[in-house]
């Protein structure tokens, strides 16, 4: 597991922002939203990601115990019809990693994937 125990904060929020920006065209600013979260124990980043149907929390604290912490939360932007609420749900968190950005990504594509239309004719 590729912890960073061993980097400071400040290296630990940077090498996340390149693992973000790896998946937006290398230009982060464009694409993804930070902001820093008031918390009188320890730094949280709360950084967000949208798509047209759903919004991503993508939450570092990078100086918790055990080398800190990423976890990810999604959201859909909209209700579903009859419905005054949106619905949304827990994704991968764990340690402050690349593992586990690694799993957050690969549940934000899952999200995201429709399913292909194929008629009975062709099946």
């Amino acid at each position: 597991m590729t912890e960073l125990k061993e980097q400071t904060t400040d290296q630990k929020i940077e090498q996340l922002e390149s693992w973000l920006s790896s998946i937006c065209y290398n230009n982060m600013s464009g694409y993804v939203t930070k902001k820093i979260i008031p918390n009188s124990n320890e730094l949280l980043v709360l950084y967000s990601l949208y798509t047209n149907e759903n919004k991503y929390n993508i939450t570092a604290s990078p100086e918790g115990k055990n080398g800190g912490h990423l976890g990810c939360a999604m959201s859909k932007r909209t209700p579903y019809v009859g419905e005054a609420h949106t619905r949304g749900g827990d994704l991968p968190a764990g340690n402050f990693s690349k593992e586990t950005f690694e799993s957050i990504k690969s549940a934000i594509i899952g999200e995201e994937l429709k399913p292909l239309y194929v008629p009975k004719s062709l099946v």
